[in-house]
């Protein structure tokens, strides 16, 4: 008990997660990996890459595709950063620990 409380540095908060922590961040970066743009660009049957300014955001999509569709981008992009973020928070109640690791995300 003392070595892993030492190792995670949550002694006294009552966290009995075990791996939940590592599941998370897992389910966290595969969700961000999911390119909505690419996505709605191929079932307009065009490759976002290759049209307007080649990125592949709701920016893009919003040039090529029209408002609606950017803006469906944009929603699906914030869902997958936030929604793993979120169910963490509720299913490991520490919000300080599920926030860390989307907040490293956003610096590199």
């Amino acid at each position: 008990m003392a070595l892993r409380t030492a190792w995670t540095g949550l002694e006294g908060s009552g966290y009995h997660g075990g791996m939940a922590w590592l599941a998370w961040i897992v389910a966290g970066y595969l969700s961000g990996s999911i390119p909505f743009a690419y996505l709605i660009g191929k079932w307009h049957r065009i490759d976002i890459r290759r049209h307007g300014s080649g990125n592949v955001g709701a920016t893009n999509v919003t040039r090529i595709l029209g408002r609606w569709w950017g803006v469906l981008c944009f929603l699906l992009d914030l869902t997958k950063g936030l929604a793993p973020v979120m169910l963490s928070a509720q299913t490991m109640d520490l919000p300080q620990a599920a926030t860390l690791p989307p907040q490293l995300a956003w610096y590199w």
